[in-house]
């Protein structure tokens, strides 16, 4: 499944040629998943024809600035006024917060958006 639609969609592929194939002939493409992505091998009556190399977008991601959660309780419960007067909305960040942008990018909405960082802070980054 990892190759299937995603790829299909989003992903890409490169592939250089150093031996024809021409029309009508079989070519036979294997290829190999590594880290990076897949490893291609185009033949054709027995010899390598081209290389190649398919990859997945990158995914998004979430930056968040500090949230009101109980990992995060001791960071911002001794002073949480003051931690809030330090972003521009003048609150800290909710699991809702995030939540809202996780949904958003495990949806088709974000269909087209690759290997981005989305950095909610309330405001704080820019303030």
């Amino acid at each position: 499944a990892r190759w299937g639609r995603a790829w299909l969609e989003r992903g890409t592929a490169e592939c250089r040629f150093f031996k024809p194939v021409y029309d009508g002939e079989i070519a036979t493409v294997t290829a190999g998943e590594d880290a990076g992505g897949l490893e291609i091998i185009v033949e054709s009556h027995g010899e390598r024809c081209a290389t190649g190399r398919a990859a997945l977008p990158a995914m998004p991601a979430i930056a968040p600035a500090l949230v009101k959660t109980d990992m995060a309780r001791a960071l911002w419960e001794p002073n949480e006024e003051a931690m809030a007067r330090m972003h521009p909305l003048r609150r800290l960040g909710t699991p809702d917060d995030i939540a809202s942008a996780a949904l958003f990018l495990a949806s088709d909405a974000s269909s087209w958006m690759t290997g981005e960082v989305v950095v909610i802070d309330g405001g704080a980054s820019v303030g």
